[in-house]
């Protein structure tokens, strides 16, 4: 469980030391509109989860070290 004291920047701060803490692959996009384009849709987004990332290893590992 997350607790912070306030504000935004703040809470994005001790999600991200959480993630880099466990070791949690994360990507921070500054633009909603460019995160909405990089999960193919047309709205902007503000938070994308992954819960089964089963089958994209191959694909990640493509991308990654192409």
């Amino acid at each position: 469980m997350l607790v912070y004291a306030g504000g935004l920047d703040e809470a994005l701060q001790c999600v991200i030391t959480e993630c880099q803490q466990q070791s949690i692959p994360f990507v921070f996009a500054l633009n909603r509109s460019a995160l909405g384009r990089a999960c193919v849709r047309k709205v902007p987004v503000s938070i994308v989860g992954i819960f089964n990332y089963e089958g994209a290893e191959v694909s990640h590992f493509d991308a990654a070290y192409r």
